[in-house]
């Protein structure tokens, strides 16, 4: 809202070079005080990698509106979500408002903090292992708390905390792949899924008798 903020009383004689004096006019000038930018946001100060952030500035009967940001992002809008942000760590978004009579705020600074993207895990087991026996396969990275999703070659998902591993009870053809696995870190940022991940199997012995 534009408040008034002085009168400025002027007042003009003209003197010409003969020295001889005119009459003097007067006029007041209203001097309005610059409008107030408020920039907030109406999503999450903290995104994940490839979000999207959502900004409003206060309201302005009659004015405009402008957004810029230190990625080169902008808008005229007096709200706007700005989707898919890739670029990780600190963004500044600086709101602006500019009233009726032409008058511009100053920036209004917000900070939005974009996570980087999570490491695609990857899915291993130390070595093969024989038909009929158990194994256990590992994921990495291990990320505390974070949730992990497994699917297995039934399209069968299981998911846990710290759920790092599982374990195969038997080994056969078709239980050795193929796997995959992703996660969900404890910020809520989803990672990609894995490769898909088939289990080695060794041979299975070939017995011959001789006599």
């Amino acid at each position: 809202m534009d408040l008034l903020q002085a009168l400025l009383d002027l007042t003009v004689t003209e003197t010409n070079s003969a020295g001889c004096t005119g009459p003097t006019y007067s006029v007041t000038v209203n001097i309005n005080s610059a409008p107030i930018a408020t920039a907030s946001f109406t999503s999450n100060d903290t995104i994940c990698s490839n979000g999207n952030a959502s900004v409003t500035l206060n309201t302005i009967t009659g004015g405009t509106y402008s957004w810029n940001s230190s990625i080169g992002l902008a808008s005229a809008s007096q709200s706007v979500t700005f989707n898919n942000i890739t670029t990780s760590g600190n963004i500044q978004f600086y709101g602006t408002v500019i009233d009726a009579f032409g008058c511009a705020s100053t920036n209004d600074t917000i900070n939005l903090f974009v996570q980087n993207q999570p490491i695609v895990p990857v899915i291993s087991n130390a070595s093969s292992v024989c038909p009929g026996q158990a194994f256990t396969l590992d994921v990495s990275p291990i990320i505390p708390g974070a949730d992990y999703y497994w699917t297995d070659p039934s399209a069968t998902t299981q998911n846990g905390i710290n759920l790092t591993s599982i374990t195969i009870p038997v080994a056969t053809a078709i239980t050795a792949g193929p796997y995959v696995v992703y996660y969900i870190d404890p910020l809520g940022c989803t990672s990609a899924t894995s490769s898909l991940y088939n289990q080695p199997l060794d041979p299975t012995p070939i017995v011959s008798i001789s006599g």
